[in-house]
């Protein structure tokens, strides 16, 4: 009477549960890229904060509908762009690894409004929402005061300044700025205070 070979049994117990949690892992993803939502999306205000309202858009180029009409069918390849914004999309080329383009944040079908990452769209008075997708530690500390101006009371009302007051929405990082050379060491019993804009000539007197 044949035995029956046992050697085969694990191999094919582990190859089910490779299976099984192969399968569980896709239903998780396919989940979570469903029901994805930044936390910004969804933020509101703590009733002791009044965001500042942001400066009005340049006329040359806000509402976007003026020149995007809506009945043109929208190219939505990303491409380089040749004939408007072109300086705007020279900006994003340069990028190595991060490359949005216009409809990352924009949206296709209505260009006067922004589009979340879930589809949702906002206005461009509420473009931090949008900002906080990808730029998530800075929007935890804005959220929480660690980010940003905020003024007003430190136990009452407090004005919050949005992404655009300090940041350009095209172009976000700050310019690096030169910083100038440290003063120059105080001389042994010089007492007379140096002039705005004379700090350090007081070392180098010739004697």
């Amino acid at each position: 009477m044949r035995t029956p070979d046992h050697k085969h049994k694990p191999r094919l117990a582990s190859g089910a549960m490779f299976s099984l949690l192969l399968g569980s892992a896709a239903l998780v993803l396919l989940y979570a890229s469903a029901s994805f939502s930044s936390p910004s999306a969804s933020y509101t205000f703590p009733t002791n904060e009044v965001p500042l309202a942001l400066p009005a858009p340049s006329k040359d180029l806000h509402p976007c509908s003026q020149c995007h009409d809506a009945s043109w069918k929208t190219n939505t390849k990303e491409r380089p762009l040749k004939d408007m914004h072109d300086d705007i999309s020279a900006l994003y080329e340069s990028k190595a690894t991060l490359h949005p383009w216009c409809l990352t944040c924009h949206d296709a079908a209505n260009r006067d409004m922004l589009r979340l990452s879930d589809g949702g769209l906002v206005p461009f008075s509420e473009a931090f929402r949008v900002c906080g997708q990808c730029h998530g530690e800075q929007f935890k500390r804005w959220a929480n005061g660690l980010h940003g101006k905020h003024t007003g009371s430190w136990n009452g009302q407090k004005i919050v300044h949005l992404c655009g007051h300090c940041h350009s929405a095209h172009l976000p990082k700050f310019k690096a700025i030169k910083p100038l050379p440290p003063p120059d060491r105080p001389v042994a019993g010089e007492e007379k205070a140096s002039a705005p804009g004379e700090q350090g000539k007081a070392g180098h007197k010739e004697k």
